[in-house]
């Protein structure tokens, strides 16, 4: 899914690093995972920008769904919002805790 939508669109990937976030194969999960945002607002309500077993104080999930104008725009920038079943998959890994992908998923993708 980030290929498609984070990459693609050459936000998140090792050149551009929009907001300080790289979310190339073998480095997106460190990247995501209990990591504080670059933006100070994102900061100040406590959002990491992913907190295993909570989407709604995982800043990723927030700026899927509804980032509100205090946090600017909706992800992915520019193009249409994911389609509710991605929205859900994403969802659902926080809520299993958000867990690393194994090294035979990893080399898959």
């Amino acid at each position: 899914m980030f290929d498609v939508h984070c990459l693609s669109a050459g936000c998140h990937g090792a050149a551009s690093q929009a907001a300080g976030l790289v979310l190339d194969a073998g480095v997106s999960y460190d990247n995501l995972v209990d990591v504080a945002p670059t933006s100070p607002v994102a900061g100040a309500q406590g959002l990491l920008r992913v907190i295993p077993g909570d989407p709604e104080q995982s800043y990723l999930f927030v700026k899927l769904v509804n980032p509100g104008p205090a946090l600017g725009s909706r992800m992915p920038l520019g193009q249409p919002p994911l389609a509710v079943d991605q929205i859900d998959l994403v969802r659902s890994w926080i809520l299993a805790g958000a867990p690393a992908p194994s090294a035979a998923s990893a080399a898959a993708h």
